[in-house]
C-alpha cells in the first residue's frame, strides 16, 4: 500500500511537471550595466525567447524616476511607438530597435539610472518577463580651468596652481611645467586643494605652466600659463 502511494505521488509530481513545462513561457535577457559617453546614442540590449504557442507579444520599456516607473516607449510586432508620457521625460529621444533594445538618442548625464524593459504576451499580460538595466553616462565638461595666483611673484615668496574640471569619472589631476610632470615632494611642491603649492620661488620656476585632468575615458589639457618670477635688486647709495 506504501510503495502504491509512493508510485502515485510521484507520478502527479511528474504530470505537474510535464504541465508546467507545456505553459507559454516568455524569458526576457538584457545586459545588465551599460555605459555611453554624453552626447552619443545608448542602446540598452534587451532580448527574449517566445515557448509554446506565446502569440503576438508586446513589449515596454521605463525609466525609474525616484521610486517610480514611467513607461517611455512601447513595441508591438516590431513597430516602434513612443508613447505619452511624464513631462520630465523627452520622449522623441526614445526608440525600440532590434527586437527589444531601447536605443537613447543624444544621451545626457540625466539619463544615469534604472531602466527596465518587459515582455509580454498581448492576449495575456500574465504571460511575461522583465529585466533591468543600469545606465551609466559619462561626461567630461571642457574648458578645463586652470589658474597661477599670484602669477608674477617674486623671489623667495609662493604661489599656487589651482586646476579645476566637471567630469564623470572624477578626473585625476596632475601639474605640469612645460612636458616635465611636476611631483610633490617635501621641500618645494605641496599639495593644497584643488591645487599645488609652489613655495620658495626661485628664478628656474619662470616658464609655462598647466595641468591635465584624466578620467580613464578622456584626457584634457588646460591652456598654459606662463609663471613670471620677479628679481628685485636694492641699490644702495655709496657716500664717499
Amino acid at each position: 500500500m506504501k510503495k502504491l502511494l509512493s508510485l502515485l505521488i510521484i507520478a502527479i509530481i511528474i504530470k505537474q511537471q510535464c504541465c508546467q513545462e507545456d505553459l507559454p513561457a516568455i524569458n526576457v535577457m538584457v545586459v545588465h550595466r551599460v555605459s555611453a559617453k554624453e552626447g552619443d546614442i545608448a542602446n540598452l540590449f534587451c532580448n527574449f525567447t517566445a515557448v509554446n504557442s506565446v502569440g503576438d507579444v508586446d513589449i515596454k520599456w521605463y525609466t525609474r524616476i525616484f521610486s517610480s516607473y514611467y513607461v517611455i516607449a512601447s513595441a508591438s510586432s516590431n513597430s516602434p511607438v513612443v508613447l505619452e508620457s511624464s513631462s520630465l521625460i523627452d520622449r522623441d529621444r526614445y526608440a525600440i530597435t532590434d527586437m527589444a533594445t531601447l536605443e537613447i538618442d543624444n544621451v545626457s548625464r540625466l539619463d544615469t539610472g534604472q531602466y527596465k524593459c518587459e515582455v509580454f504576451d498581448s492576449s495575456n499580460s500574465s504571460i511575461g518577463d522583465y529585466g533591468t538595466v543600469n545606465l551609466t553616462v559619462t561626461y567630461f565638461d571642457l574648458p578645463v580651468s586652470f589658474e597661477i595666483s599670484p602669477s608674477e611673484v617674486e623671489i623667495g615668496l609662493n604661489t599656487k596652481l589651482s586646476c579645476e574640471v566637471t567630469s564623470y569619472p572624477l578626473a585625476n589631476i596632475t601639474f605640469w611645467k612645460g612636458s616635465e610632470k611636476m611631483q610633490v615632494d617635501s621641500e618645494k611642491y605641496y599639495d593644497a586643494y584643488e591645487g599645488m603649492w609652489i613655495t620658495n620661488i626661485h628664478i628656474d620656476d619662470d616658464g609655462e605652466y598647466t595641468c591635465l585632468a584624466d578620467n580613464g575615458i578622456e584626457q584634457h589639457y588646460a591652456d598654459p600659463i606662463t609663471l613670471t618670477v620677479q628679481c628685485l635688486y636694492s641699490i644702495k647709495n655709496i657716500t664717499a
